[in-house]
């Protein structure tokens, strides 16, 4: 069973960043899996990059719509974008110092704030 589905009041109704969400979760979804199983740390780091680097892919594709629609919160927006990488890059320095002695407590609570900073984020300012 999944640690987190999206549910409708994630939908900003912007088919192409629903799809990304939804891509998002099942990303943490995974990488929580594969915390809280025996898996070696090459296979838990490299499902983290996949999550870093969509996110970014993820962040590009919003801000361009929000300049190509000019919408008027796009600048708070992206310092929250900025906000959420830094969460990841602290995230990544904790798993790396903890050398993921991670137990199924500690890796549900890092999934869950993960996508509550990106639901949260996305709630605030996302254009509709």
């Amino acid at each position: 069973m999944p640690l987190l589905n999206f549910d409708d009041k994630y939908s900003v109704s912007i088919t192409s960043i629903d799809d990304q969400h939804k891509m998002l979760i099942d990303i943490i979804n995974e990488l929580h899996d594969l915390m809280i199983m025996d898996n070696p740390e090459s296979k838990i780091f490299r499902i983290f990059d996949a999550l870093k680097v969509y996110t970014l892919k993820h962040f590009d594709h919003e801000e361009s719509l929000m300049k190509k629609h000019h919408f008027p919160g796009s600048e708070a927006h992206k310092i929250e974008h900025q906000k959420l990488i830094d969460s990841v890059v602290v995230l990544e320095k904790r798993m790396n110092h903890m050398k993921l002695r991670l137990n199924p407590y500690t890796s549900r609570s890092s999934a869950k704030k993960l996508w509550k900073a990106y639901s949260e984020q996305r709630t605030r300012d996302c254009p509709h």
